[in-house]
């Protein structure tokens, strides 16, 4: 039931005013999509009203829980330093059938607040 997909992805780090720009070939098993983005294995996991977006490298594991209006806990593993309180707020997520249009906050040891919009369509 995998199937290979095209995606775009475009990651903007509001707080700095970045964008993170790519096409990459994924992996869609059911309600996963798995990719590899430079050295970021990335992981979107689709439920009804929830998204989890997990990223990892060789630096770190990050745990995003997203749901729609709703702050949540996720995990931020850092090699090295161990792992630091995460707490997600979710303003938007809409999910399409070949697209995803999520905005949220991240906020790590309730202090250090990044604003983020990532947006992703099948090509």
């Amino acid at each position: 039931n995998m199937a290979k997909i095209c995606l775009r992805t475009v990651l903007h780090n509001k707080t700095e005013e970045k964008f993170f720009n790519s096409e990459v070939n994924a992996i869609l098993d059911k309600n996963r999509i798995k990719y590899i983005d430079k050295d970021v294995t990335v992981i979107l996991e689709l439920e009804e009203n929830t998204l989890n977006i997990i990223r990892r490298s060789n630096e770190y594991d990050i745990l995003l829980p997203l749901k729609k209006g709703k702050k949540t806990i996720g995990n931020y593993h850092i090699n090295g330093l161990g792992t630091l309180d995460l707490e997600v707020e979710t303003t938007k997520l809409e999910i399409g059938d070949t697209t995803l249009d999520v905005h949220y906050k991240m906020i790590v040891d309730k202090e250090s607040v990044s604003e983020f919009e990532f947006l992703l369509e099948y090509i």
